[in-house]
């Protein structure tokens, strides 16, 4: 024990840290069922004059007619980036290269570094 020192638990760094964060019965059962309706929830960080109009988006979408089908669509459109680059992707890429056939003899360089002065 160091005295003038706080001490006690540091999340992640208790034995039995993932048992604190299980749910209460209540909101496991909250969670099953909006699972088995396929929903979930998701939280943002938006500026708050933005609130009313995210609330808007997501009660329409919750919604399963044309009007949110349209939501959708545009905001698939105008919105959703494309998804980034998956390992296949790079795999193909290299594999459509110019240099595909050439021999390349690559060698990690071994070395120490440079001296780092820390004062």
């Amino acid at each position: 024990m160091f005295f003038g020192y706080n001490h006690g638990n540091v999340s992640g760094n208790m034995p039995n840290d993932s048992e604190s964060r299980i749910s209460t019965p209540r909101v496991h059962r909250h969670r099953l069922r909006a699972a088995a309706r396929g929903t979930t929830r998701v939280e943002v960080s938006i500026p708050l004059s933005d609130a009313p109009l995210l609330r808007s988006l997501a009660r329409t979408l919750r919604e399963d007619d044309r009007e949110a089908s349209r939501l959708r669509q545009l905001l698939e459109t105008e919105v959703v980036r494309a998804p980034a680059a998956t390992g296949a992707d790079l795999v193909e890429f290299l594999l459509a290269s110019p240099l595909r056939e050439m021999e390349l003899e690559v060698e990690r360089d071994r070395s120490f570094g440079r001296p780092v002065d820390f004062e």
